[in-house]
């Protein structure tokens, strides 16, 4: 069996045309009037598109990497936002769509997958993107990649057909993959790669976005200037700069001051003052992060290696409390990675809902009647360590003293694979949950979240796999399985709440589209300022 992902630019227009003849294939007289008032509306609404001027944007660090394939965190994915591209980006539906080549072809039968690249890609060293090229961003992903062992375990081998396909070996079928292309494998320049080394790279990173990198000013943002060759037509910007700021507050009275166009916020407090006084706030369509409590089941000596004290824990916990103080109506409560409506929600599952008569019966169950010490990690960001105190006053009013321990963003990816008592992690899932639980969760994993801290169990691993190996209803019924394995009935970790990726811009930036549909998605080459 095989399935085809093929752009349909022109549907829509398709559509239009048809919907506008009548039976005989004449315009009906009401139909033309309708068409002329929308012209004539059109022409009155139009504004001429202004060309040049530089956009700023603010990220809270310093990013520690430029490489596309060792780019990670919430800075370093923004910052690839600009210059890198991805063979495959999400669309409304939450599912996989081709963004960087034609096609993309799916073979479960002969553990294929299949891709015909677009004519006319340019890197921004001159360097045309082939076949040749593709493969190696693949191989290289799968040798150097920081999420390698996470997505990439079943790629048995990549060839390269012609000028223009590829082809991807599967060892076993994993119908995540594209999924994983979707994150990861930003791609890059061989030519570049192969004069210069992965230090040169470092130096000066050569991607096929719309704009290309000129600056890294340390301590203060990178400069990004635009690419006249980009496939999509020449950006109406002359740039893009990558401002460090700090926090949020400092990018409000920045933005106020004129002196940034467009930020991304977790201080949602914010947004709802912004959007008061003019600037347009937009919410992404697909869910951006789930903030979790993670517990560390496998270590034998913690209380959380006993499952009624996890889900003693999950009982403590109010998420639409922590929603109501922290974000001002952009957050929402959820018992899994995913949101109701959504393709991937599992909504036959049970939830742990704010009981805290409970969580004290089952901690006494457990042996713990008088409470236990424990610990929450956390990365230094504004909305993470509030939660973070929040959740420490809910789970000391169940008998459980918290030490709070807050990690430098800088060093965070260092931490997640192993902590003590509970790691509060802002887990991406704009990449869809199943694809975000079989990077975590299944057995044999070498790196990424939990790999040394939660239990890697049988069940789990088992119902992951058979919905990476399968496809249709059958991959769909494993997965709900598993999210009912991993959230519920073995309560590895608890989803607090669930956001949207949250963008302000200046009422004079137009056609960014910002975050609109997933986080950190754009049509930057598109966007353009009022002069």
């Amino acid at each position: 069996m095989k399935r085809h992902l093929f752009l349909a630019l022109s549907a829509a227009l398709l559509f239009s045309l048809a919907a506008c003849g009548s039976g005989d294939g004449e315009t009906s007289q009401s139909q033309a009037d309708t068409s002329q008032a929308s012209e004539q509306s059109t022409q009155e609404e139009a504004v001429e598109i202004s060309q040049g001027g530089t956009v700023n944007i603010p990220v809270a660090s310093e990013p520690t990497t430029l490489l596309g394939w060792r780019m990670r965190n919430t800075t370093e994915n923004l910052i690839a936002s600009v210059m890198y591209e991805t063979i495959l980006r999400m669309g409304e539906d939450g599912e996989p769509y081709p963004y960087l080549v034609e096609s993309f072809e799916e073979d479960p039968e002969a553990l294929t997958y299949t891709m015909t690249l677009r004519d006319g890609v340019t890197f921004h060293d001159g360097s045309t993107l082939d076949a040749e090229t593709l493969a190696w961003n693949i191989e290289n992903y799968m040798e150097n990649g920081i999420l390698t062992s996470s997505f990439y375990n079943d790629v048995e081998s990549v060839e390269v057909v012609d000028d223009e396909t590829v082809v991807v070996h599967m060892a076993e079928w994993d119908s995540l993959f594209p999924y994983a292309l979707t994150r990861t494998c930003h791609i890059t320049s061989k030519v570049a790669y192969d004069t210069g080394g992965e230090e040169g790279m470092a130096e000066k990173p050569i991607g096929t976005g719309p704009f290309r990198f000129s600056q890294w000013n340390h301590g203060v943002g990178l400069e990004f200037i635009r690419f006249d060759d980009y496939w999509q037509g020449v950006p109406n910007l002359d740039g893009v700069n990558v401002m460090i700021y700090g926090n949020d507050l400092i990018s409000q009275a920045s933005m106020e001051a004129g002196e940034l166009q467009l930020m991304q916020t977790y201080d949602y407090s914010i947004a709802d003052t912004m959007a008061a006084n003019g600037y347009t706030v937009t919410q992404s369509v697909l869910p951006a992060t789930a903030y979790t409590m993670c517990y560390s089941s496998a270590n034998e000596g913690s209380p959380f290696a006993n499952e009624d004290v996890r889900k003693a824990v999950s009982y403590a916990i109010d998420g639409q409390a922590i929603i109501d103080t922290l974000c001002a109506g952009y957050g929402e409560v959820s018992n899994q990675w995913a949101l109701p409506g959504m393709g991937q929600y599992n909504d036959e599952m049970g939830s742990y809902d704010y009981d805290p008569e409970m969580a004290r019966q089952l901690l006494a169950d457990a042996g713990y009647a008088d409470g236990f010490e424990t610990t929450i990690t956390f990365q230094t960001q504004s909305i993470i360590q509030d939660t973070a105190q929040i959740l420490a006053e809910q789970l000391a009013a169940v008998g459980i003293e918290v030490t709070l321990n807050p990690i430098e963003m800088a060093n965070y990816a260092s931490q997640i694979g192993q902590w003590d008592g509970i790691l509060l992690h802002p887990m991406n899932v704009y990449n869809t949950q199943h694809s975000q639980m079989a990077a975590c969760f299944v057995q044999g994993i070498e790196s990424g979240l939990g790999v040394q801290s939660f239990l890697h169990l049988d069940d789990i691993n088992e119902a992951i796999m058979t919905g990476r190996s399968s496809s249709g209803e059958e991959a769909n019924s494993s997965f709900r399985s598993a999210v009912n394995l991993v959230f519920y009935e073995h309560c590895l970790v608890k989803p607090v709440f669930v956001v949207r990726g949250v963008t302000i811009s200046v009422p004079t930036l137009h056609d960014a589209n910002f975050d609109e549909v997933a986080v950190n998605n754009n049509t930057l080459w598109q966007a353009w300022l009022e002069a």
